[in-house]
């Protein structure tokens, strides 16, 4: 998307999932998302800790020091996790 001159408006690790927001021109949002575990078990049992009771919508990042990060060779499992790839203030 970058590629095409499209960047997104807000980028926020939720804890269960990562989500990158995009606008249009009529400023309606799409949000392109992965799941951060790989089970509804893991996510639920995530849904139940402290830390997500503390901050359920998550933490905001820089999309350019997540790719940075990955092709610094960090693995995706590290930059998944909860909160680990928080570089920017929320």
């Amino acid at each position: 998307l970058k590629a095409a001159g499209l960047l997104p408006v807000r980028a926020t690790n939720h804890g269960s999932s990562t989500s990158m927001y995009y606008a249009d021109p009529d400023g309606n949002q799409v949000e392109l998302k992965i799941n951060n575990f790989d089970t509804v078990e893991e996510q639920h049992a995530w849904l139940r800790t402290r830390e997500f009771a503390e901050n359920p919508v998550g933490t905001h990042f820089d999309p350019e020091k997540l790719v940075a990060q990955f092709h610094a060779g960090v693995p995706v499992e590290q930059l998944k996790r909860p909160g680990a790839i928080r570089v920017i203030d929320s």
